[in-house]
C-alpha cells in the first residue's frame, strides 16, 4: 500500500451490470536504469536516514527486498535500504498508487490522450503498459492473483475493476449505492471499501457481489491489523471492522486524525499531531502506546510505508527516515 488522498464523492447513480474486456498490452521493454545514488546513512535515536533524488508521492516494500516508489516526475524508482536509487520510465506518466503483487509491482499511470492505465513493472526494470479508459483509478489493492481498483466516472459515479496479471479486466457495479472511496484486502481475503456515507462494503473476490455494513466512520482508510481486524484512525478515536462487518471504537486521548496507517504486530502507526510525531496505537490494549518525535520538524506530507527490512520508512522532503521498532 503508502499516502493516500481521498476524493469525497458522493454518487446516486450506479453503472450497468458486470461487464468484462481484455486490454492490449504494450511489448514489454527494457529501460536502462539511471545512474545509482548511494548515500551514507545517518542516525538519530531511534531513526536513521538516507537523501533520496527527487519527490515520491506513494511507495511500498517490493518482492527484491526493496522500496519501490513512484516519482512526482512521472517515473518509477527502486530504493534499497543502504538508499541506492534506481529510476526507470513507465509508458505513461506513473501516479500516486503503486502496489506489489505476484512478484511484480503494478503502477497506476495516466497515459495519453488522459487515458488511465496500469503499468506491470519487473524487478528487472521491464515495463508493460495496460490501458484501462478515461475513467480514472481512485484506490487499487491486490488480492490473491488479481489487481482490484476503485475507478471514477465522471458522470454516473464510483465502480470497480478487477485486472488479472496479463491485463484482462472486469468491471463491477455499485450495487449498494453507496460509492466507494478508499480499497483494501481483510482478512477474509475479500475486499473491503470504505463508502462516501458512513460505513464499508464488502465485495467478494470471486464474484464482485457486495454487502453493505454501517460504520460511524466513512470517507477514510482502512488497514487490516496483525488481529485480522480492519483499522482506521479518525479524529478522536480508532474504529476497527471484522469480516462479520461489526465495528468497535476507542477513544483516544486527542484527536491524532492521519494517513496512511501501517499495520505491524499489535500497532496500527501514522504521522499527525503538532507537533507532528509518529504515533502507534496498540490493537491489544486499545491505546496509543507510542508517541515518536521525527527527526526533522515538519509539516509531514510524504508516504508511510512498512519497509522491506521491517523498519517505518517515511518519506519527508528528498529525505527517507527509517524507525526500527522497539
Amino acid at each position: 500500500m503508502g499516502s493516500r488522498v481521498l476524493i469525497a464523492l458522493f454518487f446516486a447513480a450506479t453503472l450497468a451490470a458486470c461487464n468484462s474486456h481484455a486490454s492490449s498490452p504494450v511489448t514489454p521493454y527494457a529501460i536502462t536504469p539511471a545512474a545509482q545514488v548511494l548515500t551514507s546513512p545517518t542516525a538519530t535515536p531511534g531513526w536513521s536516514s538516507f537523501t533520496y533524488s527527487g519527490n515520491i508521492q506513494g511507495m511500498t516494500a517490493g518482492p527484491d527486498g526493496a522500496m519501490w516508489a513512484t516519482m512526482t516526475d512521472g517515473s518509477v524508482s527502486r530504493i534499497d535500504v543502504l538508499g541506492n536509487q534506481t529510476s526507470y520510465a513507465v509508458g505513461g506518466v506513473a501516479q500516486e498508487f503503486i502496489v506489489s503483487l505476484q512478484g511484480d509491482l503494478y503502477v497506476y499511470e495516466l497515459l495519453s490522450g488522459g487515458i488511465s492505465g496500469i503499468a506491470k513493472v519487473t524487478t528487472g526494470g521491464q515495463v508493460t503498459d495496460y490501458p484501462l479508459s478515461n475513467d480514472f483509478v481512485q484506490s487499487m489493492a491486490p488480492a490473491g492473483v488479481g489487481l482490484w481498483m476503485i475507478r471514477v466516472n465522471q458522470s454516473t459515479g464510483t465502480y470497480l475493476t478487477r485486472m488479472d496479471t496479463s491485463g484482462n479486466t472486469f468491471n463491477y457495479s455499485d450495487t449498494v449505492g453507496q460509492g466507494f472511496l478508499d480499497i483494501v484486502q481483510g482478512a477474509d481475503k475479500n475486499l473491503w471499501a470504505a463508502a462516501s456515507v458512513s460505513g464499508i462494503v464488502r465485495i467478494s473476490r470471486r464474484d464482485g457481489s457486495q454487502t453493505f455494513f454501517s460504520v460511524d466512520e466513512s470517507e477514510t482508510p482502512y488497514t487490516l491489523g496483525s488481529d485480522k481486524l480492519l483499522w482506521t484512525v479518525v479524529t478522536s478515536r480508532a474504529t476497527s471492522v471484522d469480516v462479520n462487518g461489526n465495528s468497535s471504537n476507542y477513544r483516544l486521548a486527542k484527536n491524532l486524525r492521519g494517513f496512511p496507517q501501517v499495520a505491524t504486530p499489535h500497532v496500527i502507526w501514522w504521522i499527525a499531531g503538532t507537533p507532528i510525531e509518529l504515533h502507534g496505537f496498540n490493537t491489544t490494549t486499545h491505546r496509543i502506546s507510542k508517541n515518536i518525535a521525527l527527526p526533522v520538524q515538519t509539516n509531514y506530507s510524504g508516504p508511510l510505508a512498512l519497509g522491506p527490512d521491517k523498519r517505518l520508512w517515511a518519506a519527508i522532503n528528498g529525505t527517507m527516515y527509517l524507525y526500527t521498532i522497539k
